[in-house]
Protein backbone atom coordinates (compact mmCIF):
# COMPACT_ATOMS: atom_id res chain seq x y z
CA UNK A 1 0.00 0.00 0.00
CA UNK A 2 1.25 3.47 -0.87
CA UNK A 3 0.38 7.04 0.01
CA UNK A 4 0.80 9.54 -2.81
CA UNK A 5 1.29 13.15 -1.68
CA UNK A 6 -0.60 15.13 -4.30
CA UNK A 7 0.41 18.37 -5.95
CA UNK A 8 -1.42 21.70 -6.06
CA UNK A 9 -3.83 20.54 -8.78
CA UNK A 10 -4.95 17.45 -6.90
CA UNK A 11 -7.54 16.40 -9.50
CA UNK A 12 -4.85 16.20 -12.15
CA UNK A 13 -2.64 14.28 -9.74
CA UNK A 14 -5.41 11.74 -9.13
CA UNK A 15 -6.05 11.41 -12.87
CA UNK A 16 -2.35 10.86 -13.45
CA UNK A 17 -2.19 8.11 -10.82
CA UNK A 18 -5.25 6.46 -12.33
CA UNK A 19 -3.79 6.58 -15.84
CA UNK A 20 -0.40 5.17 -14.77
CA UNK A 21 -1.87 2.51 -12.46
CA UNK A 22 -5.23 1.51 -13.99
CA UNK A 23 -5.54 -1.60 -11.78
CA UNK A 24 -4.82 0.30 -8.56
CA UNK A 25 -7.43 0.41 -5.82
CA UNK A 26 -8.05 3.86 -4.39
CA UNK A 27 -8.60 3.18 -0.69
CA UNK A 28 -8.84 6.88 0.20
CA UNK A 29 -8.35 10.20 -1.59
CA UNK A 30 -8.43 13.82 -0.48
CA UNK A 31 -7.00 17.10 -1.71
CA UNK A 32 -3.64 16.24 -0.12
CA UNK A 33 -3.18 12.48 -0.32
CA UNK A 34 -4.27 9.32 -2.09
CA UNK A 35 -4.00 5.92 -0.41
CA UNK A 36 -3.50 3.26 -3.09
CA UNK A 37 -3.30 -0.51 -2.95
CA UNK A 38 -2.94 -3.14 -5.65
CA UNK A 39 0.34 -1.87 -7.09
CA UNK A 40 3.82 -3.23 -6.57
CA UNK A 41 6.86 -1.34 -5.38
CA UNK A 42 8.54 -2.06 -8.71
CA UNK A 43 5.66 -0.43 -10.61
CA UNK A 44 5.76 2.67 -8.42
CA UNK A 45 9.55 3.00 -8.67
CA UNK A 46 9.50 2.57 -12.44
CA UNK A 47 6.81 5.20 -13.02
CA UNK A 48 7.53 7.78 -10.32
CA UNK A 49 10.10 9.63 -12.44
CA UNK A 50 7.38 10.24 -15.06
CA UNK A 51 4.88 11.67 -12.60
CA UNK A 52 4.56 15.44 -12.58
CA UNK A 53 1.60 15.87 -10.25
CA UNK A 54 2.80 13.82 -7.31
CA UNK A 55 5.19 15.35 -4.79
CA UNK A 56 6.14 12.22 -2.81
CA UNK A 57 5.27 8.56 -2.46
CA UNK A 58 5.30 6.82 0.91
CA UNK A 59 5.22 3.04 1.29
CA UNK A 60 3.09 1.74 4.15
CA UNK A 61 5.18 -0.95 5.83
CA UNK A 62 2.78 -2.04 8.53
CA UNK A 63 -0.54 -1.05 10.02
CA UNK A 64 -0.57 -0.10 13.68
CA UNK A 65 -3.68 -1.13 15.57
CA UNK A 66 -4.46 -1.22 19.26
CA UNK A 67 -1.01 -0.20 20.49
CA UNK A 68 -1.45 1.82 23.69
CA UNK A 69 2.10 3.23 23.69
CA UNK A 70 2.84 4.06 20.07
CA UNK A 71 6.11 5.90 20.84
CA UNK A 72 7.66 2.87 22.53
CA UNK A 73 6.45 0.51 19.81
CA UNK A 74 7.86 2.77 17.09
CA UNK A 75 11.26 2.94 18.80
CA UNK A 76 11.37 -0.86 19.11
CA UNK A 77 10.43 -1.25 15.45
CA UNK A 78 13.21 1.08 14.34
CA UNK A 79 15.91 -0.61 16.44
Amino acid sequence: MFVFILGREFRLSLAEIYSLFPTAIFEFASEQIALISGVSEEEVCARFAHMGGVIKVVKILEEVKDIPDFTTAAKQYLE
